[in-house]
């Protein structure tokens, strides 16, 4: 199997776990701020994820233009302004940018011409390995919604 396929399997073994979670919440749950300290409801992290994946597709449409310039960019502060704008949408919107911004990073992906360790770790940071990184939680927010 090619490098390209292997990373892409990878990304959709994690997108179904991701999926599955988000599938389990109730309408209510989804907007519950429960999930950590800083307040994050199961919405905030699915427009975190989904802004992540948009900002990877673009930096991956720059590599394959030949455009690319490594950003350098405030991880915490993305994040915290990305927060503030998820509190100010709905779940719905909070799902089209997720699936829309998904759907641009493979496209993105699949048309470079070479997988280059920065693209690949753009792809992986911003998809499989961002996806699991928060699935513990969003696990963990379902069992205690079980009881």
């Amino acid at each position: 199997m090619d490098q390209r396929r292997e990373l892409v399997d990878r990304e959709d073994a994690a997108w179904t776990e991701l999926h599955e979670a988000m599938d389990a919440f109730g309408p209510e749950q989804l907007e519950s701020p429960t999930l950590n300290e800083e307040g994050w409801s199961p919405k905030d992290v699915i427009f975190h994820i989904g802004a992540w994946l948009a900002e990877a597709g673009l930096q991956l449409e720059r590599m394959g233009e030949g455009t690319f310039v490594e950003p350098e960019l405030d991880t915490d502060e993305l994040n915290a302004r990305w927060l503030e704008v998820s509190r100010g949408v709905d779940v719905e919107t909070a799902k089209a940018e997720l699936f829309s911004s998904r759907t641009r990073l493979l496209q993105a992906f699949e048309e470079l011409p070479e997988i280059t360790p920065q693209a690949q770790e753009w792809f992986e940071e911003s998809g499989d390995v961002h996806y699991l990184e928060h699935l513990p939680e969003l696990r963990a927010a379902l069992a205690r919604e079980a009881g």
